[in-house]
């Protein structure tokens, strides 16, 4: 009977955990599909019509998340971006990394665009220089990025027209209106319509998912400390240690959530995307192992309460 209950604590948690990791799959998927159909805006962009020759100084007051993007005019659908961290901009790639901390200049290429081979790498040229290519823009090959080239190059970002910037990033107009008060600033919406189903129905998903999956873990949780209720009351009278047998058993279901947790955190990563796990995970799996320690610890603290009161 009690290895039944230990297999079914442990099928509850799998599942909740497997949940847990779908949904978080299914959220940074449905960012990545929305920015790939804004052309890698957020509805916070916006179009900077003032001239600001100090931009990429000011960057650091516009939060660690703002990037700015200027286009050639030289060629249709490229854009010179720079960012507080060029490595971790948001940008949906399929093949390949996102910009790395290399001094060299790179590329994001759309899956349309023809590159150069050189020693195993593939460049694209843009006014006489050559960009390393290190991935493929969009979720998919012939997305909606397919004929988009993105580059970083600073130098070739402050050459560039001042009348063709957007700045983009959390409250980005709200931060640049701080540091220039007299900045023209004009929102614009790019590609699809920004009430989607992530403005819709995505939060209330996430919201139920999200429920399901504590209750799950809170279940699991009572279930294994309930289980061994009776243990703890004999151990208790033989003259062992409560807390120590509490802290045993915490131990035991904190090792089994957490394996359970980066199992399927993985699994659900390797087998359905080869996008990288969202940032808030490891949040989430300590919450969810609180949830399982405060579930466990509780009846086996009643317990005790209730042989206080029996003395």
């Amino acid at each position: 009977m009690a290895r039944a209950k230990s297999i079914s604590v442990l099928l509850i948690i799998a599942t909740a955990s497997a949940l847990v990791a779908l949904l978080g799959q299914y959220w940074f998927r449905q960012q990545s599909l929305l920015l790939e159909g804004s052309h890698l805006y957020t509805s916070d962009a916006v179009l900077l019509k003032s001239d600001s020759s100090e931009l990429l100084e000011q960057m650091k007051k516009l939060g660690d998340d703002a990037r700015v993007f200027s286009e050639l005019e030289a060629y249709e659908n490229v854009r010179v971006v720079a960012a507080n961290d060029i490595t971790k901009l948001p940008f949906p790639v399929h093949d390949g990394t996102g910009f790395t901390n290399s001094p060299f200049r790179e590329a994001l290429v759309g899956s349309d665009i023809e590159t150069e081979q050189r020693n195993g790498e593939r460049y694209v040229t843009l006014e006489n220089e050559q960009y390393k290519v290190v991935g493929v823009l969009g979720t998919k090959s012939g997305g909606a990025l397919q004929n988009e080239i993105v580059v970083k190059d600073n130098e070739l970002f402050s050459a560039t027209s001042a009348r063709s910037i957007v700045i983009d990033g959390s409250e980005a107009a709200t931060r640049y209106r701080e540091i220039e008060p007299g900045a023209v600033l004009e929102a614009f919406d790019y590609g699809v319509a920004r009430r989607t189903t992530v403005d819709t129905v995505t939060p209330v998903l996430l919201g139920v998912g999200y429920l399901l999956a504590a209750l799950s873990y809170l279940f699991a949780g009572w279930l294994y400390g309930s289980q061994h209720v009776q243990q703890c009351r004999v151990s208790h009278l033989l003259g062992f240690s409560r807390r120590l047998y509490i802290a045993r058993r915490l131990a035991v279901v904190a090792c089994l959530s957490g394996a359970t947790f980066a199992a399927a955190q993985r699994l659900v990563v390797h087998a359905g995307t080869s996008l990288p796990l969202p940032i808030l995970t490891p949040v989430i799996g300590v919450a969810a192992l609180c949830l399982v320690l405060l579930a466990t610890m509780t009846p086996l603290v009643l317990s005790g309460k209730g042989l206080r009161a029996d003395g």
